[in-house]
């Protein structure tokens, strides 16, 4: 949605609701959504490659932790305050 259309979207709704309305503030709400959300195309081959990366990472800490905790228990540190 172009900022010239969420002014417009964003007057309109102000107005119907009963609230004062802001080009200012529509433009800083624009301005903020635009640069606090960063999205990626779904059919860009880079978008697969970060998610798959992701993925792994996820697996290669889930696999960290167990032996991690494979280690705790064969130590008997599982008896620790701390686990109980």
């Amino acid at each position: 949605m172009s900022q010239h259309k969420f002014i417009e979207a964003y007057v309109a709704w102000t107005k119907k609701k009963g609230h004062h309305t802001s080009e200012t503030k529509a433009i800083s709400l624009y301005t903020n959504a635009l640069n606090g959300v960063s999205t990626m195309s779904s059919s860009m081959p880079s978008t697969k490659m970060l998610v798959l990366e992701a993925v792994h990472a996820l697996q290669n800490v889930e696999k960290t932790l167990a032996v991690i905790l494979s280690i705790f228990k064969l130590a008997g540190l599982f008896s620790i305050p701390i686990f109980e």
